[in-house]
C-alpha cells in the first residue's frame, strides 16, 4: 500500500508510513524479547544436549531473520514495472454494427399458443432473406414405435396444421419449407435440423408447472447437446 507505482492513488501517506514502521519495529523488538527469553530458557532446559537446539530452532530462527531482513531492503531493490490490472480484463470495444449471421433457420413447433411467439422470434431475427424450415414432430404411440411409414388420425392432422402454417408464411412472402418428422422429439428434431444445415435452431419454452414443464425442458436441453449450431429458446 505504500508503492506508488503499485497503488497510484491509493498509496499511503508519508505520516501513514512513518507511524507505520514505528509500529512495525516496536513489534519486532518486542518479538524478538520474547524470542530471546525463550531461547534462554531451551538451553537451561537442555543444558545437556545444546545439539538438539541447533538443528531444530536455530534453523528456523535463521531463516526468519533472513527473511525479515528481505522485507526491510526490498523496496531499496531494484522493481519491476507492474502493469495496472484491475478484478476484469481490458475494455473492448463494441460493435454496434447490426448483422444477421442466420440464413438458414430451422423452427419448431408444438401446435399451442406458444407457436405465434416462437414463430415471431424467428422471423425477426431471420428476416425475409433467410430461409425457413418449420418442424413438428409426432409423438403418438404408432410414431413412437415405428418413427416412420405411419399415417394415422394424428399424423394427417398435424400435417395439414403445418402445411397451413408454411402457407400462410409463404403468401406473406418468406421462403419456407416444411418437415413433419415421427418419433421422439430430442432425438428426430436434430436429425432434420442436420438435413436442412440450418444455422440457426428457434423452439417454444413452456411456461408451465409440473411434470410438462420437466419434459419439455429436457427435451431442449437433449436437442441443445445434439446441435452444432444456437438454440433460442422462446419463453
Amino acid at each position: 500500500v505504500s508503492d506508488k507505482k503499485l497503488m497510484g492513488k491509493f498509496a499511503i501517506r508519508t505520516w501513514a508510513k512513518i507511524a507505520s514502521w514505528i509500529a512495525a519495529s516496536i513489534i519486532i523488538l518486542l518479538n524478538a524479547k520474547v524470542v530471546s527469553n525463550g531461547i534462554q530458557a531451551l538451553f537451561v532446559e537442555f543444558s545437556g544436549n545444546h545439539l538438539i537446539l541447533y538443528l531444530t530452532i536455530f534453523p528456523v530462527i535463521t531463516a526468519a531473520v533472513v527473511l525479515l531482513i528481505y522485507i526491510l531492503i526490498q523496496p531499496l531493490l531494484p522493481q519491476r514495472e507492474y502493469l495496472s490490472r484491475g478484478m476484469h480484463k481490458e475494455f473492448l470495444p463494441l460493435d454496434f454494427e447490426l448483422k444477421n449471421d442466420f440464413k438458414r433457420v430451422a423452427v419448431a413447433l408444438d401446435f399451442s399458443a406458444k407457436d405465434k411467439e416462437t414463430l415471431s422470434r424467428a422471423l425477426t431475427t431471420g428476416g425475409k432473406n433467410a430461409d425457413y424450415l418449420l418442424i413438428h414432430v409426432v409423438e403418438s404411440a404408432g410414431a413412437l414405435m415405428m418413427e416412420k411409414d405411419i399415417s394415422d388420425l394424428e399424423t394427417n392432422a398435424d400435417y395439414d396444421i403445418l402445411k397451413r402454417y408454411a402457407t400462410s408464411l409463404m403468401e406473406n412472402g418468406y421462403r419456407v419449407t416444411y418437415e413433419l418428422g415421427l418419433g421422439r422429439p430430442s432425438k428426430i428434431i436434430p436429425q432434420i435440423v442436420k438435413r436442412f444445415d440450418a444455422d440457426l435452431l428457434v423452439m417454444g419454452a413452456h411456461g408451465h408447472r409440473g411434470l410438462k414443464d420437466v419434459l419439455l425442458g429436457e427435451t431442449i436441453n437433449a436437442v441443445r447437446h445434439s446441435i452444432q449450431i444456437p438454440l433460442l429458446a422462446v419463453k
